[in-house]
């Protein structure tokens, strides 16, 4: 634990609280700040998916029993002033509240006693052990982080230091997909992929099976998707102008535009999308499609944002009457239900003289009003820059409730498509009272050679895409430039390559002379008939990492290094023209410099603790990398063992035969 000598006072502390207060005046409508929950509903930076709508500041397991206003007001203040997202907004809290109950544990029954001030690192800590009897691994350490945040926040607070800086090293390490960096574990990846039947069957359900409006609607969705790549997000919030061209004869290309979901600061700036000849068709007569598609519902938005104070009725006086005959048909009712469940919080008023059977009627502007409260947003996208994306000015909206397989459609109030109908259309989901609402392969017949009905989720066809790509031979980093991605690395996860594409690639490499060494001596040295099983036998015992390749084959014996290629392991190779692998290696040389420096300062200290093992471990990575990447820029264009006769210089796998 690291402390300074900041002074943390109440005046600090009421400071920051009141500043929170003010921005929650203006960011929440309704509502106290003091209220134990908060709605977030209305947050929200897109409407096309349904996440949490309440942040709880209850002791955790519990909405009811509220945290102390000492520590609660705080928590608020720090989500409201870090303008935490509506999405991780009710995870900090939760990573807050597991914080609570670990002080619990040490303050007992003297909780009310809590001051800031008082928080150290061995209440940070019990507060991970407390999060692992609640979550899994994955889980804890990302909360573990959500909360080492909210601890420097807070020790760098504006006003002055609320709690004393603390540094804390969590035990939970990061939870990595090993599967990923072997064949047998990429192979079991493949099952993300979905099969070629299953698109097949999509695309038969396109082009003439399909002419329910809702099921065009959502096919369309998938289309765009299996043209472009896009998150399911992406396609759910195009705008209604999502079309680009430039150029003209031969130099023409066509894009979408679309908000990017992932983006560095959150904005939901309309970033372009371009398309192959063959994909622009596809996204093109599926995006005119759609507009044909939402025509009624769009003219519906746009009277619906003309009256934001209420819904109007149409063609109906705000003082008219309507019996459950009439008004059954415009909120997509049955009848009987209508007379049997009357609408929830809305008068009814009897016939003074019975008429034609009806006992009943509603006034038009109750029933109005009832349609506001339940009405969901006017906008789909916030764009974080004081404007929205409206209903009107979406692509994907329908009525309320199309498509649902028990209630009526709404053609009074208008949503925009969200991610579950896209998910529902593609795989059963249990609803309530354990009844399922069935897949559109269920109930269009659509099975697989087995028999089965086919079953598939939206993100796979990202996956797809990527997939297929790769497969084509198109460099990693045109990819991830195509797909708009920040990080090159995070294709390792959607390229699902089989163990022959994976034996054509080495093929590949090995004729162009980019692999050396004993593999490429003994591939030239046999006659053509038996290299692709030698080739093959070879693969199998080379694994994948972060850093680079290993040659090791564990089939013979354990790995020796346990797993730590950097510690002069013989069986390590870096194929220097990946630069994922740099950069990795890189990462990791910045990353152990600051390990070390906190240990040898412990070190300093004179306290008898672990401190010299961490020394002994960060010097020996640390010099590791460093012999790695110095052996990357003597030998830039080969593929290189650094580690080859332990401890010798620097040395390129030999060279191959021409």
């Amino acid at each position: 634990m690291i402390q300074t000598n900041a002074v943390c006072t109440p005046a600090h502390e009421h400071q920051y609280v009141e500043t929170a207060r003010g921005l929650f005046s203006e960011l929440f409508p309704i509502g106290s700040f003091d209220d134990c929950y908060w709605d977030i509903r209305h947050l929200r930076a897109s409407q096309h998916k349904v996440t949490n709508a309440r942040v709880y500041f209850t002791k955790y397991g519990s909405t009811s029993d509220p945290l102390p206003p000492k520590f609660a007001e705080v928590v608020k203040a720090y989500l409201l002033l870090s303008r935490a997202s509506p999405c991780t907004m009710p995870l900090r809290a939760d990573a807050a509240r597991i914080l609570w109950e670990a002080l619990e544990i040490r303050l007992g029954t003297s909780h009310h006693t809590f001051g800031w001030d008082s928080i150290s690192e061995e209440d940070v800590l019990e507060a991970e052990q407390q999060m692992l009897r609640h979550w899994g691994k994955a889980a804890t350490y990302k909360r573990c982080t959500m909360l080492q945040r909210m601890i420097r926040a807070l020790a760098a607070a504006p006003y002055g230091a609320i709690v004393r800086p603390t540094s804390v090293t969590f035990r939970t390490p990061r939870q990595e997909d090993s599967e990923r960096y072997t064949l047998d574990g990429q192979e079991k990846r493949r099952a993300k992929m979905p099969p070629d039947a299953a698109l097949h069957a999509i695309g038969d359900l396109f082009s003439n099976l399909v002419t329910d409006p809702h099921d065009r609607l959502v096919l369309c969705a998938l289309a765009i998707m299996l043209a472009t790549g896009f998150r399911v997000g992406e396609v759910l919030t195009l705008p209604l102008s999502c079309e680009l061209s430039e150029g003209a004869g031969d130099l023409s290309k066509c894009g979408l535009r679309y908000h990017k979901e992932k983006s560095v600061g959150g904005q939901k700036q309309l970033a372009v999308r371009w398309l192959t000849r063959r994909q622009a068709e596809l996204a093109n007569s599926a995006v005119a499609e759609v507009r044909q598609l939402t025509k009624d519902a769009r003219h519906r938005a746009l009277i619906l944002e003309s009256r934001a104070d209420i819904v109007p009725l149409p063609e109906v006086s705000d003082d008219a009457g309507l019996t459950p005959k009439q008004l059954a048909p415009l909120l997509g009712c049955h009848l009987q239900s209508m007379m049997s469940h009357p609408l929830r919080g809305v008068p009814r008023y009897k016939f003074s003289n019975r008429t034609k059977g009806e006992r009943f009627y509603y006034r038009a502007i109750d029933v109005m009003t009832y349609l506001q409260s339940i009405r969901g947003p006017l906008w789909v996208v916030d764009r974080r820059d004081g404007t929205r994306q409206l209903l009107s000015e979406t692509l994907f909206i329908d009525f309320r409730n199309a498509g649902h397989a028990t209630r009526g459609t709404n053609r009074l109030l208008v949503e925009p498509l969200r991610e579950q109908t896209i998910n529902d259309f593609l795989g059963r989901r249990t609803g309530k009272g354990g009844t399922f609402v069935r897949s559109a392969f269920e109930r269009y017949g659509m099975r697989n050679s087995r028999g089965d009905f086919f079953s598939m989720h939206s993100h796979q066809f990202r996956h797809w895409v990527t997939t297929k790509a790769a497969q084509s031979g198109v460099p990693d980093h045109v990819i991830a430039r195509w797909q708009g991605r920040e990080h090159m690395g995070d294709l390792g996860a959607y390229k699902h390559l089989t163990t022959v594409e994976r034996l054509d690639a080495l093929r590949v490499a090995l004729k162009a002379g980019r692999i050396r060494g004993e593999i490429a001596e003994m591939y030239f040295s046999l006659q053509e008939d038996v290299r692709d099983a030698f080739l093959e036998g070879q693969l199998q015992a080379v694994h994948v990492t972060p850093l680079g390749l290993c040659v090791h084959d564990f089939n013979v014996t354990p790995c020796p290094k346990f797993l730590n290629c950097v510690k002069e392991c013989e069986d390590y190779v870096l194929d220097t023209a990946n630069s994922t692998h740099i950069t990795n290696l890189v990462q990791l040389q910045v990353r152990t410099k600051l390990t070390l420096d906190q240990a040898c300062q412990q070190k300093g200290k004179g306290e008898d603790d672990l401190s010299e093992n961490w020394i002994a471990e960060g010097e020996a990575t640390l010099n590791g990398v460093q012999r790695i990447l110095e052996a990357a820029s003597v030998q830039p264009s080969t593929t290189i063992r650094p580690f080859k006769n332990k401890g010798s210089h620097f040395e390129p796998v030999e060279r191959s035969h021409a």
